[in-house]
Order: structure tokens, then sequence, then C-alpha cells
């Protein structure tokens, strides 16, 4: 999948599938004179002079060009592993719900661990829980993504997290961009604070393509159609684990109160 970056008011924007881009000059959003790059063009070009767009390809050259506005680890190490898309990139709702999902199931991991571990953290402030838990997570969340380059949430809703030549991000690189998202997108789980970075980076996506966590660290998000049939076990999966886990709280509520 070849990806592009684009300027528009004077800063530089992507990587965003091409596709997109097409979508963003199609639509107006981006003017045909817009000046684009990708890797293996000797410099940037306005859009309507990019002559693969109407021609067709020139076979790829031996050597891969790096991205001036990628960092020095970004050079190609390994072969690229082609990353599957279809539809519509730029899926905010999706990435939510991915990472709802995960922050719902790591609650629940993490609740039972920690219940026989250090039972005494379920005394503290909630306040204060859920940033514990939260900052906890990040670390889940990096072992996940350089592991499979998914949560378990994200390969529900098959959206992946890569480098943009499709390989695994490594550890550090993961971790790093869950710390930029518990800062920048979950406002390091403070209500208010939440809400404003969780707007600014709806906003973000759904005109750049890109939210500024992944732009920063150079990583590729990319999704693929999600079947109607596997939807509808999410949906079916979540409302029975929820309804479950408010049975056990009730027989222990129960428990609690007939002693």
């Amino acid at each position: 999948m070849t990806l592009w970056h684009f300027a528009r008011d004077g800063q530089q924007h992507g990587p965003v599938a091409e596709e997109e881009l097409r979508r963003l000059l199609d639509s107006g959003e981006l003017p045909a004179d817009a000046l684009v790059w990708r890797e293996g063009l000797d410099g940037w070009k306005p859009a309507s002079e990019v002559a693969e767009w109407t021609t067709p390809p020139a076979p790829p050259g031996p050597a891969e060009a790096v991205s001036p506005y990628a960092p020095p680890t970004a050079a190609p190490t390994e072969t690229p592993v082609p990353v599957p898309t279809s539809g519509d990139q730029a899926r905010p709702w999706i990435r939510y719900w991915a990472r709802t999902i995960d922050i719902f199931l790591f609650a629940l991991l993490a609740g039972f661990v920690l219940g026989f571990i250090v039972p005494a953290l379920f005394e503290i402030n909630d306040f204060v829980f859920n940033i514990v838990l939260l900052a906890l997570m990040t670390f889940y969340e990096a072992a996940c993504l350089a592991l499979f380059s998914a949560t378990p949430g994200k390969a529900m809703l098959r959206v992946r997290v890569t480098q943009p030549d499709g390989s695994r991000l490594t550890f550090g690189a993961a971790l790093a961009r869950a710390f930029r998202v518990l800062v920048r997108g979950l406002g390091v789980g403070i209500p208010l604070v939440a809400l404003i970075t969780q707007i600014v980076g709806y906003q973000n996506l759904t005109r750049d393509g890109i939210t500024s966590w992944d732009r920063d660290g150079n990583v590729l998000v990319s999704h693929q159609t999600i079947p109607a049939w596997r939807g509808l076990l999410i949906v079916i999966g979540m409302v029975a684990a929820i309804a479950g886990l408010g049975y056990l709280i009730s027989l222990g509520t129960g428990d609690f109160e007939y002693e």
C-alpha cells in the first residue's frame, strides 16, 4: 500500500493511504495544486502533476527512500509486509469502541489479578484507581502491539497498528505511542480533560486522516471492513460479559448483606 504525505496550511500531514489522499482531493478538502510526496519521488509535487495517477506506475527501483519526516530508525530494515485495508481509513468511532473493549477487558483481568496480589488497591479513591489502571494498561497495550500489531479490541474490530511498511512496532515504540495516547487521547483519565482530548483527537483524525500521536511516532493504523456477523457477535459478547459481571457483583453484595 502506497503511503503519502501532503502539505496543507503550511504544515505537513501524513502518512495517509493513497485512497484517503484521493478522497481529500476529489471532495475539494485538498486543492489540486497541493504539494504531495511519497517514498520514491525525487521531491514534493503538486497533486495535479503526479504522473502515476494518469499513467501506469513505473517498476519500483532497487532502493526505497526514507521519508524526510520520519526518524532515522524508520529506515526499512526488513522486507515490507503488505498491510491489508478496505474502506475508509479514518474511523474514529471504530477506534473508540476498540479502546473501550480493551479497557473493559483489561479492567476485568487487572481487577482479578490485583484482587489477589494487592487487595488494598481496591480501597483507594475510585478516581485515583482509574488513573493507576490506565497507566498499567499502557504496558499491556505496548506488549500486545509489539507481539501482534493489535490489542484484543482492535483485533475484534479488524484494526492493526504497525510501522508504515507493515512491520510490527518495537516494544519501545509501542510503549511511547501508548503513553502519548494516555496523555493526548485519554487525558490521563481526568473526566473533563479526557473529554477535551477525545474531541481534539476526533477532529484531527477526521480532518487529517491521522492522530497527533500516530503522526509523531510515524505509526500506521489500518482498518478492514467489519462484516455484519462479526459486529453482531461482538455486541452479544459484550452484553453477555457485562450482564455476567453484574450478576457476580450482585451475588457478592447479597452475601455481604446477609452476613
